[in-house]
Parts: C-alpha cells; structure tokens; sequence
C-alpha cells in the first residue's frame, strides 16, 4: 500500500476512534431531573433514559447511582456489568439518605442476622434520622425488635413511640396509621390510657388524611370497649358507637368495616336454636332498628368480597429515590364472610331484614359450611333437609 493511501486509513481510524471517544463522554439527551420523570412514570424506561443513568451513574453521582439501581430492581432490564447493591453503597457512601434506606430495606429482616450485620442496618437508618429523613425513622421502628433495642441502646428504653411520632409529623395517613397501630398493641397489654390515647388521635388523624382504615380502627376500640380505656375514650371527643366509625369506614368502600357494621348490628342472628325461639319477637324488635337496612346491604358485600388487588406497596417520598414504604397492615377477613353467610341464611330462611325465601337461604348457608368450614351452617342445612 502506498505511504499517501497508509497515511489516509490511519488518519481515517484515528478519526473514527475520536468520533467514538466524543459519543462516550458527551452529555446524553436527556437531563438526570428528566430520566426522575420517566422513572416515576411508571412506564418501561426508553434506551436513551438508561443510557442516560448510566452516563450520569459513571461519574459518581450519588443520585443517578440511587436511581440506576431503583430503576433496576423494579424493571426486567438487567446490565450485566451493573450491580444495583454495589451502586447503591456507592451512593450511600457518598451521604444520600434515599440510598442508605434502600440497602436496608433490601437487607433481610432476621433475627438470626449476625451483629454486625443489625448493627450496619441500625448505623445507616440513624444517619438518616439525623438529618431528618422520616422513611428512615418509620423503617427503624419496624426493624428494631424488643431485642435489639435493649441491647444496643444505652439507656435500655424503647425508642419506636418517638420515632413514630416525629415520622407521622408529616402528615401522611400511612404515617399516622403506623403510629396509632403500634400504641394500640401497646395499648392492649397496657393499663396506661396515654397509649390509648395517642392510638385515637393517630387514627383519626388517618381518618382524616384519606384512609379508611383510621376510621376502621377507632371503630374496634370503640367496640371492645374496655373499662381501662373508657376514661381515655371520654377525654377523647370522638363518638364511642363503633357503628359510626364502621359506617364511615365502609362508606369509604373498606369491605372489613362493612362485615364488622353488619355482624355488630345483627349479633343475635349468628345462633340458629335462639332465632328459631324467638323469630316473631325478633322480627319486630329489628324492624325497629334503622340500622338493619345497611346491616343487611353491608353483609351482602361481606358475604362475597371483591379480592384486593395485590399490588406492590407503593414507594414514598420522592419515588424515584425510595424503593418501597413500610406501610400498615390490613385488617384480615378472618371468618367474617363465613359469618356473613351464615347470617344471612338465617335471616332469608325466617324473613328477618330480608324476604322469606328457603332457597336463598340454603344458597348462603351451603356457602358458609363449604367454603368457609362452618360446622353450624351444615347442621342447619342438616336440620332443613330432616322430615
């Protein structure tokens, strides 16, 4: 080959590795705040966002770092060269508090963990709480069992009221429900009425903020009603009858506060043998009682409930920073539809609430002896099928 034709394909390779060198490190198309927007989206991330986070995530921004591997671990995308925790301690390292609850929250919740792997868990969430992060105060609470506490905290006292307490300062009803649910079980093995208390005030403070189940909660410890919490309950302003609370809870569309309005008000009819004796004074005394109708239009949804959407917990926060949220349990059905069955077959099957109508009757009662496993449905069925 000639020197001039050599000098030109070399000149033609450098050009080419140049150009190649620019498109590595030139500044990608889209900004990080843009690759946050399309990450909270929710929609499959685009070549040009990943591309994007990861030019971003190459440089050591601690936030690209934070997002390349939240957008990882909630995707089916996967960068073989690229470790979610590795970037994820990466940002951590560099002081984002995003990044330091997202490696705990990514860690086993074990009480079998080594020392020190509690110990690193407890570290990172409490450099977090002291700048203020309140994911990370609703975190440590949930992973501070009454064992690490008293082992690792010097004075021995339980830190989790507190903590709750300045996470729910926020504002958010998943905030005060985990509040108020901590003081309730406290509250249960307690004769101390500021547990009671604190549980009403964060409940209805959930209530208030949108969520059903604040409501939901007031109405059980309305219903239980116990003598050492009536003084707390009075102090508190709120209405004591349960029924207003499930009413509102189930107004809300919460399936498990309509089954608890409707089996509260219709509590004499889960017992076939005292029906059956006093059915004509039953019949009159409830078509008295202005709560039948919902009862019965509320055991109706409770008898055969719409499955709740199974739904990943929702992050928080800014949710392209945060993976997921500590959030409050549900309250379980439990026997409530078998229950709800059974009731109203003994009510079809006497005309109570409900027209007379043995066939219907059968229909809830096979319904709650099959399904649900109720003995007493199938000695009713039993006793109707007898000559």
């Amino acid at each position: 080959m000639p020197k001039r034709q050599l000098l030109a394909a070399v000149l033609v390779l450098l050009s080419l590795g140049a150009f190649a060198a620019y498109v590595a490190l030139r500044p990608p198309s889209m900004t990080l705040e843009e690759t946050r927007t399309a990450i909270l989206s929710g929609a499959p991330l685009e070549e040009e966002v990943w591309d994007a986070l990861r030019y971003y995530a190459d440089r050591d921004d601690p936030v690209a770092q934070n997002n390349l591997a939240v957008a990882l671990l909630r995707s089916d995308t996967v960068l073989p060269e690229v470790s979610p925790m590795a970037l994820l301690e990466a940002a951590s390292v560099s002081g984002l508090p995003a990044a330091r609850y997202n490696r705990v929250i990514l860690s086993p919740k074990d009480r079998d963990l080594a020392a020190d792997q509690i110990d690193l868990q407890i570290n990172l969430l409490q450099q977090n709480i002291e700048v203020g992060d309140r994911p990370s105060m609703r975190l440590l609470s949930d992973r501070l069992t009454p064992n690490t506490w008293r082992e690792r905290l010097p004075d021995g006292t339980d830190p989790r009221s507190e903590l709750l307490a300045q996470a729910a300062t926020d504002g958010t009803a998943n905030a005060h429900l985990l509040r108020a649910q901590y003081n309730w079980r406290q509250a249960r093995g307690s004769d101390d009425p500021a547990f009671v208390t604190t549980a009403l005030t964060a409940y209805h403070a959930a209530f208030e903020a949108g969520d059903a189940r604040g409501a939901e909660g007031i109405g059980h410890i309305m219903r239980l009603n116990r003598p050492e919490h009536r003084a707390a309950i009075h102090a508190s302003g709120l209405s004591p009858d349960p029924l207003v609370w499930f009413a509102r809870a189930g107004d809300m569309g919460l399936v498990t506060a309509r089954c608890s309005y409707g089996l509260l008000v219709m509590d004499d009819f889960t017992e076939f043998q005292a029906v059956r004796a006093n059915a004509a004074l039953l019949t009159i005394l409830m078509s008295n009682n202005p709560n039948v109708p919902r009862a019965i239009s509320d055991l109706q949804a409770c008898a055969n409930p719409a499955p709740r959407p199974q739904t990943p917990n929702p992050p928080f926060g800014d949710p392209a920073l945060y993976l997921s949220e500590v959030r409050p349990t549900w309250t379980s059905l439990a026997n409530s539809p078998g229950w709800a069955n059974q009731t109203l077959g003994i009510l079809s099957l006497y005309g109570i609430g409900l027209p007379r109508d043995e066939d219907a009757a059968r229909r809830y009662l096979t319904t709650a002896a099959e399904p649900h496993g109720f003995s007493s449905a199938a000695d009713i069925l039993q006793s109707l099928s007898a000559p």
